[in-house]
């Protein structure tokens, strides 16, 4: 390239490019140090994910790579260094870090390195089963009649994509069903595993074969029941233990057992009633408003939270109630702590 205009821009840019690299590697480091000592809560925000969106003003994606690679690279120092050399882009990095560990790390750094992006997502998806090699199964709405199509791929996880049309208020619905599910489990939790709970409860309770197998083993029982003569079990005295009150805190116990003294802590228990009134009274969602009166829209993952503190005095009445999510909840203890 002899025109030195031309050479001066490409120099310039390869001198961006550099910069860029090494700021991403100072936004990771950042990263980890603002989750390490939980900083964003005490900022107001109720997740690493929502800082960088709001706080950081990032795009939802960038944000997601950004946190994922931050919080690997504590266990993986090295996806950070090959960021930071410029031998990996976030992009990459952010798409092994699902199977990244510390003993296939090298064979997945330099793969990542060396394939375009394309291969390294059909290469993971083998591992994670996802999205490769899955059956079809499609629903085609033609007139008034619907018509199945379906073809098999034999795999050895064979699955099958349903597409079908539904109405507003069933998805709806649906919706609703994940959320009380992903509440029931405290975890994420897709569609495909609410249909799934859904059909087992409803065959469990409503199939005539399930309900046959069910009276044919109640009735097993309460023959074998009747021919074996109940015994009754002899009490085993408790052991004696002394207890003593800890001065000053009525929530710890010190209890003498046969390792010493231990320390017990009483939980809490909020009536079932109590709960349900919670929940009607927030609707199932989180009741947390920010500075702007916007109102957070979580409805999975909640918590019910002390307004004032059980350890200051508080009480369960509803008024001394309310329905966070967890984010918001970890960050009011954290803020207040």
């Amino acid at each position: 390239m002899n025109n030195p205009f031309f050479r001066k821009i490409h120099d310039r840019a390869v001198e961006v490019a550099q910069n860029y690299r090494k700021l991403e590697g100072e936004l990771i480091d950042l990263l980890q140090e603002l989750d390490r000592y939980k900083i964003h809560y005490k900022m107001g925000y109720r997740s690493l994910f929502e800082y960088c969106t709001k706080g950081l003003h990032l795009s939802e994606s960038i944000s997601y790579s950004l946190i994922n690679v931050a919080r690997k690279s504590k266990e993986i120092p090295e996806l950070k260094i090959e960021i930071q050399k410029g031998s990996l882009s976030l992009s990459k990095a952010k798409k092994i870090t699902s199977v990244l560990t510390t003993e296939n790390k090298s064979k997945w750094l330099d793969l990542a390195k060396s394939v375009p992006q394309s291969s390294l997502e059909r290469e993971v998806a083998k591992i994670t089963q996802r999205d490769i090699g899955i059956s079809k199964m499609k629903f085609i709405n033609d007139s008034l009649e619907v018509k199945e199509k379906m073809v098999v791929h034999k795999k050895a996880d064979v699955r099958v994509q349903l597409q079908v049309g539904i109405s507003e208020d069933l998805m709806l619905k649906l919706r609703r069903a994940q959320d009380v599910i992903c509440q029931k489990r405290q975890k994420s939790t897709g569609l495909e595993s609410v249909l799934e709970e859904m059909v087992a409860f409803y065959l469990e309770k409503q199939d005539p074969l399930e309900l046959a197998k069910k009276s044919a083993l109640r009735k097993t029982s309460e023959r074998e029941g009747k021919r074996a003569k109940p015994t009754k079990e002899l009490k085993k005295p408790h052991p004696k233990r002394s207890c003593e009150r800890v001065s000053g805190d009525r929530s710890k116990i010190l209890k003498e057992g046969r390792s010493g003294v231990i320390s017990l802590r009483r939980k809490r228990t909020i009536s079932a009633v109590r709960k349900h009134q919670i929940y009607f009274k927030w609707k199932g969602q989180c009741s947390y408003t920010d500075e702007r009166g916007e109102r957070c829209l979580e409805t999975r993952f909640l918590d019910i939270h002390h307004i004032h503190p059980v350890s200051k005095g508080g009480t369960d009445d509803l008024k001394n109630l309310t329905l966070l999510c967890k984010g918001h909840h970890r960050m009011i203890h954290v803020k207040n702590s």
